[in-house]
Order: structure tokens, then C-alpha cells, then sequence
């Protein structure tokens, strides 16, 4: 499952990063134009991706994550 967000402070980027923590699966982050994948619980990698339109890469059964990253999905 895909979703594009918005991180635009340093806590909601840690707020992600313990969503993604507490997750059961790897969550996969780029951002659009770039051509690399972060892993969503790198600090340095994260705060390389903060700003607007970064997708987000996660399994189906991740509900609870969806859940969770719902206030910073782009509508």
C-alpha cells in the first residue's frame, strides 16, 4: 500500500520514525523525484526525506500504521 504525506517538522518526523518502530513490517520511504529508498526508522534518512510529497511503502496488513500516518496523508 502507497500513501503520499507530508513531514514538515522535526516532530512529526519523529512521530513517524515510533510509528514506524512499532510496526510489524518494513515501511519504505522516498520522496518524489528522488530515485532512493529510506528505511522509515533512519533518523538521517528521514530527515533527508522531511518536506512535502513523500510516498510511503507499507503491507496491506498494516492497518493500524495506516491508522497512525492518517494526519499527515496529502488529500
Amino acid at each position: 500500500m502507497e500513501r503520499r504525506i507530508n513531514l514538515t517538522d522535526i516532530e512529526a518526523v519523529k512521530a513517524f520514525m515510533k510509528a514506524c518502530e512499532e510496526s510489524k513490517g518494513k515501511i519504505m520511504v522516498t520522496k518524489e523525484g528522488y530515485r532512493y529508498l529510506v528505511d522509515g526508522e533512519s533518523l538521517l534518512g528521514m530527515m533527508s526525506m522531511m518536506g512535502k510529497n513523500i510516498l510511503v511503502d507499507f503491507g496491506e496488513d498494516e492497518s493500524g500504521f495506516a491508522d497512525i500516518i492518517n494526519e499527515y496523508e496529502v488529500r
